[in-house]
């Protein structure tokens, strides 16, 4: 009996040994087949990488940015961090950020599956991003011809305020009511009352998939993360909403599909519709833009299809939405904590505009303390405070460092916006730095709030023309104030791929 004992324990030992030197031998041929000259970055253990330090800095209560923020006062603005076996290099300043995301190579998206312009890489995504563009700058955006659709939209905001008569409010759903209206006419050709049963539905679907993407949406970065069970339920809501979303979509190109008049193009779909044809020698002599032969069509916009088509229309609704409804909750926000602001932006449109019309924009020139406001407001909020990630596509030098090909890259916009030698005590609303000594308003080149080189935003055009028209059209109409007896109202935001107000109400007052 103790010979048997001795030759298990001999046994075990000798299992052990070999097993801590199997491991060894694992961890020496990892660090050894690094590539050299990567960027600094934390420890990283084997297979986890850097998932236990931002896990602690995450359990801690802070907010991704912050804890990316912190290794970049350690490591300097360029740095590593891994996650099973995914790189990730953090930009941390403006200056990186610029020269990662107008190089050539470090422009394409993590493949998740998904075919529409904000994911696809490579040619595809040129033909698209070229293709839409041209599209939606032929239906008006960035144009004064569009200010009318976008201006009955806030119009219709005003009414709805009106009939709330200053009583206490959550702001949420009627902007997100209005911005979708304005995307679902551009892209569908379709103008929803509120309180469709259907269109209400398509609102919560987007709401829910912009906070399924997780804190920081770290899921799009690490999709490895969803063999994490605080993770893996994220993504399965996610699913769940997406396929909701592209099965709204499809039965809405699929009424398009029958209705098609190549010389009438209403909307986005239309134009996609008829591009597809054309590619495929299905149609041909269109008129308008989509006029060129079938062999020229097929030779520029040849990766068109109907799956891009699917997608791409669910990015305009996903990306264009949320972000501006965002956007102006925050104006709301700080317009009732500011009320002295508030006063000044009024009476600068009072003098401009005068009390008899609505803003317009041609009135932009003379509203210069208006725009910085918005400015400040998408400064001092970071609505997606850590972009979208790209893609090295090959193996790439940046500031003197390797990026491997395969490497994710992400941009800390809430740092490039807190920093101070950019912007002067950083953490103060203060829309008069977007001001120069003539009183004009005035753009740096480091606010950049829809991003930075060839990825920029697809809808900058029309997010812009938005917030400026319903803003103005607020403070031409009402005064923001925290409803009486209530708390005060705080700026304090839950992160998901955005940033946002935590819920709160607020009254919007007519004024007189």
């Amino acid at each position: 009996m103790e010979l048997n004992l001795t030759w298990l324990w001999l046994l075990f030992s000798a299992m052990r040994t070999l097993l801590a030197f199997t491991i060894l031998l694992l961890v020496l041929r990892w660090f050894l087949r690094r590539p050299r000259n990567l960027p600094p970055g934390p420890w990283e253990f084997p297979l986890l990488g850097s998932l236990p330090a931002i896990a602690w800095g995450l359990r801690k209560g802070l907010q991704p940015h912050h804890v990316l923020g912190r290794y970049a006062e350690r490591y300097g603005p360029v740095f590593r961090v891994s996650m099973f076996n995914q790189s990730v290099v953090i930009l941390d300043d403006f200056e990186s950020t610029k020269a990662a995301f107008w190089h050539p190579q470090l422009n394409d998206r993590p493949s998740h599956g998904h075919s529409g312009v904000s994911q696809s890489s490579g040619e595809p995504w040129i033909q698209m991003r070229r293709f839409s563009l041209t599209v939606l700058r032929g239906l008006g955006i960035g144009k004064s011809s569009f200010e009318e659709q976008i201006g009955t939209e806030g119009e219709e905001l005003l009414k709805e305020m009106s009939v709330i008569n200053g009583k206490a409010f959550n702001p949420k759903p009627l902007l997100s009511s209005a911005v979708a209206n304005v995307i679902s006419s551009v892209a569908l050709g379709i103008r929803y009352e509120y309180n469709d049963r259907h269109f209400k539905q398509l609102l919560v679907l987007l709401s829910s998939i912009i906070t399924s993407t997780g804190p920081g949406g770290f899921v799009l970065v690490f999709p490895a993360l969803t063999l994490l069970p605080v993770f893996k339920s994220n993504l399965k809501q996610l699913f769940s909403d997406f396929s909701q979303l592209l099965s709204f979509l499809t039965n809405i190109i699929n009424s398009h599909r029958d209705t098609l008049d190549p010389h009438n193009l209403k909307d986005f779909i239309d134009a996609y519709l008829m591009e597809i044809k054309i590619n495929a020698g299905t149609l041909a002599g269109a008129s308008g833009e989509l006029s060129r032969t079938a062999t020229e069509e097929r030779s520029i916009y040849s990766r068109l299809n109907e799956t891009n088509m699917l997608y791409t229309v669910s990015d305009l609704f996903a990306a264009g939405s949320e972000t501006t409804v965002t956007t102006l909750e925050w104006c709301f926000l700080y317009m009732a904590i500011y009320p002295e602001i508030q006063q000044r932006v009024q009476a600068e449109i009072d003098a401009v505009v005068g009390r008899n019309r609505l803003p317009r924009l041609a009135d932009k020139p003379g509203l210069n303390l208006t725009r910085t406001v918005i400015w400040e407001v998408q400064r001092m909020a970071s609505i997606v405070p850590l972009g979208l990630p790209h893609v090295a596509a090959s193996d790439t030098q940046l500031q003197g460092f390797l990026i491997p090909k395969g490497t994710i890259l992400v941009s800390n916009m809430w740092r490039i916006f807190r920093d101070p030698k950019i912007w002067p005590e950083p953490e103060m609303f203060k829309p008069e730095r977007f001001l120069n000594d003539e009183g004009k308003a005035f753009k740096p080149e480091e606010f950049i709030p829809f991003g930075v080189g060839r990825r920029i935003c697809l809808g900058e055009h029309l997010a812009k023309m938005e917030l400026f028209i319903f803003f103005s059209y607020f403070m031409h109409r009402f005064t923001f104030m925290k409803p009486a007896d209530a708390p005060p109202l705080a700026l304090e935001g839950k992160i998901s791929l955005t940033f946002s107000p935590l819920p709160f109400e607020i009254c919007a007052v007519e004024r007189d």
